[in-house]
């Protein structure tokens, strides 16, 4: 860095510990803190926080593709929650399938069973298939916010103005 500045202190340095026969004297301590350049006029530069909140530009995408991979998220949940959906309704009109070929009073202990199996394929074929509507609805929700996230800048305005005794319209654009 550069000399320090007139009506800056000079920084001191510890000294080593007195021996132990020696009388105590003074000691400087020496805190760590903020280091500050200063300019001619002896005023900070560069490392005093500023008051005023700076958003980064980039933010503002990132925020958007984050939403749009949610979106994204969301229909690959609701694609995978079609598998047991399709499975649990193939499989559950294979079992009616079956009941139908099961009508001697013999079988009837391998009836209950096929039906219980049947109910148990069409209540994941319900709960899969509800999960994967769910899922896709948050999907199409998720991304209808990203997409109304980037409107277009409009090229034109106008507005009315009304003031001390003068009335007219604005018109602002850009180029």
């Amino acid at each position: 860095m550069g000399a320090p500045a007139e009506d800056q202190p000079p920084i001191a340095e510890e000294e080593p510990p007195p021996a132990k026969d020696a009388e105590p004297s003074d000691l400087i301590t020496v805190r760590p803190g903020p280091v500050t350049s200063l300019t001619p006029e002896g005023e900070p530069v560069g490392d005093t926080p500023s008051r005023e909140a700076v958003v980064d530009p980039r933010r503002r995408f990132s925020d958007q593709r984050i939403v749009f991979r949610a979106s994204l998220l969301a229909f690959g949940a609701a694609g995978l929650a079609m598998v047991p959906t399709v499975i649990g309704l193939q499989q559950g009109a294979y079992a009616r399938r079956v009941l139908g070929e099961l009508e001697t009073p013999s079988e009837a202990g391998a009836r209950a069973d096929v039906v219980s199996y049947e109910q148990t394929m069409n209540r994941m074929a319900l709960i899969a298939g509800a999960a994967s509507a769910t899922s896709l609805i948050g999907g199409f929700v998720l991304l209808g916010v990203g997409l109304r996230g980037q409107k277009a800048p409009r090229r034109a305005t106008v507005a009315p103005v009304v003031g001390g005794g003068t009335a007219g319209v604005l018109l602002r654009g850009r180029f």
